[in-house]
């Protein structure tokens, strides 16, 4: 072997190692990420192991050969990332980033099951998988009243680090940041059940079958646990096309088994609608009315731009706009196609489908994957190896600067839980890594037969809620996904298009870490705001100079999130009322936030607010005021509260005839959930109005930097 393939091979398992390990750590830590910034190491060490592993590939003489759905994914990445710089470029770099990594996962899984790796690759995934049924499991249990309560006394004796980073996620039932065990959690479920099933049925007679089934009956017990009504239908779509699969395996015709999984997706749709008929009215009809009127609104930003789409990120703040008056507010569609509509509009669409329905083509028979040598326990610690020595190789390349940054922010005390907790993260994948070796090929027949279930399930269940908004569970799917496309069809791309695709990967990877640092200082701004509102006594004289270098007004570049500077901007309006200068500073923050996303109400309103009180009930920062309640009303026009308070906002300025509208307006809303002659109390009229209100479902500042 020449040493021009030694350095191809060694870049391809660095870059993979890599991948895997950041991809686990996406996988795990979405709702701990405050865990010394190990969201901005999975962002980067996604895109540099796939820099690393298309280096390998541009130097090995085989040349860039690539499964079809990830050359679709990349082209819907593509996409989604062009059309997002023309309407909100920050949204549309991290949505970018998000999806990378799940192509990056898809390419990996796809060539590690090609060259014998795939029982390793399904271990470390089975793990993570296994470790997250386990926190909600844990979860469940201690909302036990009982559990609950000695939970909490011991949560009193530990560091207010660690109390804070586990002890009360944990009593707060929350899996994945604002996710609780429910719809969210039933996505990994589906995909686990299925996977660890299929693998339990191929491990049969080998030792890793009790480790495969133990994790299916698991999976099986948190799906049950999350409650989700669309999860239980999803599981009943996949054991449908499960049924079929086997059947087709078996011997039957293609006809044969397409007849049988529609015969039981039938009987089941049957069931359903008897039990929906003739069944006690429950929550599930209360559910669809809400998704329903999700669904009419998503399906009115859709047709602002039909072909296009309106830009990565856009769907809440659109959605709001053209929603019914008495639909909730949303930040997803509860309809992973219908968001894909409204944001990528139809071509994007259609390229998302594409690269899916790739997954399921077969393979011709001059493109079959090669012999594999079965894997050993070696195997097994070599790749883990492989995963640490990626990790450093990461960290050092792409961290040397922003990840330290972020780690410098860590009081010393919580090193220790720190270490303690990605250790005890990492110990299931690895353990399931050598189940999985000793499984050996017996499992990868279980899977790939039993990975199309899983995969139908996941699908099914992305039409009724946010499967492939929530990046955990994507990256889930496609390294599911990976293991189907591992003898899909191939493309053949040339030199040049490799050394753009890593290009782009390298520039990915670097505008990430600029911004994932600047939404890191989203939360101190907001800790400092809400210090402020707590604290009566003054600022010291070195405090108050370290916040105004701090909130010192400067135009962000356009990738910056709009976030930080709205976030800034509520720090300066904090300080206002004691330090009058600072008002002016909030104007500018406010202003730049309603220039990186003009679409957001509340920035609109912010804005004008701020200006009325700067203007004295006078002049051209009166009228200015007056033109953002007006956006802000025209973006949001069946918000009663944000009608009410730009109704005073015009009163105080004299424009009495549009107040009274306004009054009119908001009255006619609240009055929809009112018995006949109740009079509507609107917000502020025995309390001041909040100061800021928040989009559906877009988060505020958080409590935790």
């Amino acid at each position: 072997m020449s040493d021009r393939a030694d350095h191809s091979r060694m870049l391809v398992s660095i870059g993979s190692a890599v991948v895997g390990c950041a991809a686990v750590m996406k996988l795990l830590l979405p709702s701990l990420d405050t865990l010394s910034g190990m969201h901005l190491f999975a962002d980067q060490g996604v895109l540099a192991g796939f820099a690393f592993l298309f280096g390998g590939l541009l130097l090995s003489r085989e040349g860039l050969r690539l499964p079809l759905p990830f050359a679709l994914l990349a082209c819907f990445v593509l996409f989604l990332f062009v059309r997002g710089l023309f309407a909100l470029p920050g949204p549309a770099l991290q949505q970018a980033v998000e999806w990378s990594a799940g192509a990056a996962v898809l390419f990996v899984t796809a060539r590690s099951f090609r060259t014998g790796g795939g029982p390793v690759v399904l271990g470390v995934f089975a793990g993570a998988l296994s470790a997250v049924a386990v926190i909600a499991a844990g979860q469940e249990f201690l909302a036990l009243p009982e559990l609950r309560g000695r939970a909490a006394e011991l949560a009193s004796t530990l560091p207010p680090s660690a109390r804070e980073q586990f002890v009360e996620r944990l009593l707060a039932r929350e899996v994945f940041g604002p996710f609780t065990i429910s719809n969210a959690l039933a996505a990994f479920c589906l995909l686990a059940l299925g996977v660890f099933a299929g693998a339990a049925w191929g491990a049969r007679a080998a030792r890793g079958r009790w480790t495969f089934l133990a994790l299916a009956l698991l999976s099986a017990f948190v799906l049950f646990l999350t409650r989700s009504k669309g999860g239980f239908l999803a599981a009943g779509a996949g054991l449908a096309v499960a049924a079929g699969v086997a059947a087709r395996v078996r011997g039957a015709s293609f006809r044969r088994a397409a007849l049988l999984s529609a015969g039981l997706l039938a009987a089941g749709a049957g069931l359903l609608a008897a039990l929906l008929a003739f069944g006690p009215p429950g929550a599930g009809a209360a559910s669809a009315e809400v998704r329903l009127g999700y669904w009419r609104g998503a399906l009115r930003a859709a047709a602002l731009h039909p072909v296009l789409g309106g830009g990565a990120g856009t769907f809440a703040d659109r959605y709001v706009a053209l929603k019914d008056p008495q639909a909730g507010e949303t930040k997803h569609a509860h309809c992973d196609y219908l968001e894909i509509l409204v944001e990528e509009g139809a071509v994007g669409l259609v390229l998302f489908l594409a690269a899916i329905l790739s997954l399921f083509l077969p393979a011709p028979a001059s493109d079959s994957p090669p012999p594999r040598a079965p894997p050993s326990r070696r195997d097994a610690f070599k790749a883990a190896g492989l995963v640490w020595a990626g990790t450093v190789a990461a960290v050092a390349l792409f961290g040397a600067g922003d990840f330290n940054d972020v780690l410098a922010h860590v009081r010393a005390g919580d090193a220790a839980w720190t270490a303690l907790a990605l250790a005890m993260l990492l110990l299931p994948p690895a353990a399931a890594a050598l189940a999985a070796g000793a499984a050996g090929e017996g499992a990868l027949r279980g899977v790939s037969v039993a990975v199309v279930a899983a995969l139908a399930a996941f699908l099914a269940h992305a039409a009724i809620d946010f499967d492939f908004f929530n990046e955990g569970a994507a990256l889930a799917f496609f390294a599911a996904a990976g293991a189907a496309a591992a003898s899909s069809r191939r493309v053949a791309l040339p030199k040049a298009a490799g050394v753009a695709l890593l290009a782009a990967a390298l520039l990915l990877s670097f505008a990430a870490s600029w911004q994932s640092r600047a939404r890191d200082s989203v939360g101190a701004v907001a800790a400092w705001t809400e210090e402020l509102t707590s604290r009566k006594a003054k600022l010291t004289e070195s405090e108050t100079a370290a916040l105004a270098a701090l909130l010192a007004p400067d135009r962000p570049s356009p990738f910056a999130p709009s976030e930080l500077s709205e976030a800034k901007g509520e720090l300066s309006e904090a300080l206002a009322s004691r330090y009058r200068r600072f008002l002016e500073f909030a104007a500018e923050h406010y202003r730049n936030a309603v220039m990186l996303n003009p679409l957001r109400f509340s920035c609109r309103e912010a804005l004008g607010r701020v200006l009325l009180e700067l203007s004295g009930g006078g002049g051209p920062a009166l009228e200015e005021a007056l033109r953002c309640y007006e956006a802000a009303v025209s973006r949001y026009p069946t918000n009663a509260g944000l009608l009410h308070r730009a109704a005073a906002a015009f009163r105080k300025a004299g424009r009495t005839e549009r107040a009274d509208e306004l009054e009119r307006r908001a009255r006619d809303l609240m009055r929809f959930d009112l018995p006949p002659g109740a009079r509507p109390s609107l917000p502020g009229e025995t309390s001041p109005p909040p100061r800021r209100q928040q989009t559906g479902g877009t988060p505020g500042p958080s409590k935790k930097p």
